[in-house]
């Protein structure tokens, strides 16, 4: 009898075992599943940190084409500043040889008859 009793009491005690191992286990899954959805909260969270340090960095690469190219049209309206002015002193040196040399030609001491 006392065999049979204290197989009994060790068939309470494994199934109060398997009790709170099940309790432990559902415990687990519960951490398990949130630390899933965490894991899925901060891989959205670093998928859309990662558009935007894309974005960003579109955002640079365009103002700085857009700021070179601000940049190149400013030397360019320089240049043709420059080119225009000395285009101008170039005709105006080209016309001053011009009227010089036909006042040389012209005798102004003894003018046509």
């Amino acid at each position: 009898m006392s065999n049979e009793t204290q197989l009994k009491n060790e068939i309470q005690e494994l199934k109060k075992e398997i009790e709170t191992l099940k309790k432990a286990s559902e415990e687990k899954q519960k951490d398990l599943e949130k630390i899933k959805s965490n894991q899925q909260e901060h891989t959205q969270k670093l998928d859309e940190f990662k558009k935007t340090q894309q974005q960003n960095l579109d955002d640079l690469k365009q103002d700085f084409i857009y700021n070179k190219d601000q940049r190149e049209r400013k030397e360019v309206v320089i240049a043709q500043k420059y080119v225009n002015k000395i285009m101008f002193l170039i005709v105006l040196l080209l016309f001053a040889y011009i009227v010089y040399s036909l006042f040389e030609k012209i005798n102004f001491a003894n003018p046509l008859h």
